[in-house]
């Protein structure tokens, strides 16, 4: 990641940059600016993330951070370690766009997505659920609900 911070007395930016390997030899950039004021109130966001990516390349990053996220946690037993893991954490930073391909993989795989899907939604589709395939059915029900994936 690269961050440049730039300034005057009224007014300062931020500028950082990260590259996602997607596929070997080809990656992705994603760059954001803030802009803020002389009281340190943001004053705009932009990013090349939204709205500027296609889905394509927004799933290409979700699958590259995902690939990450499970190679690096496939043996840890902690839950918070699994998920305030830099990976994890940046999907959950992807917000909704996010959501039609972390319940497919929720759907083919059962991997913990829990903490990023209440993250993202504000809600707990899964609450009351007492096993890992019952939460999962209970979100997949909220997807489709929802119109984010199929039967």
């Amino acid at each position: 990641m690269t961050m440049t911070v730039t300034g005057s007395a009224r007014k300062w930016q931020i500028q950082q940059r990260q590259d996602f390997e997607v596929s070997p030899g080809a990656s992705i950039s994603v760059s954001q600016t803030f802009t803020f004021n002389e009281d340190l109130t943001a004053a705009q966001f932009a990013s090349s993330l939204f709205p500027q990516r296609s889905d394509r390349e927004v799933e290409q990053i979700f699958n590259a951070l995902s690939a990450r996220w499970l190679r690096e946690t496939s043996i840890e037993s902690d839950p918070e370690r699994i998920v305030f893991h830099p990976a994890y954490q940046q999907i959950i930073g992807l917000g909704p766009r996010a959501l039609s391909f972390i319940l497919r993989d929720l759907k083919e795989y059962h991997h913990h997505w829990f903490w990023a899907l209440s993250a993202i939604t504000g809600e707990d589709a899964g609450e009351g659920q007492t096993t890992v395939g019952g939460a999962a059915e209970a979100w997949l029900a909220w997807g489709r609900n929802h119109g984010l994936i199929d039967g």
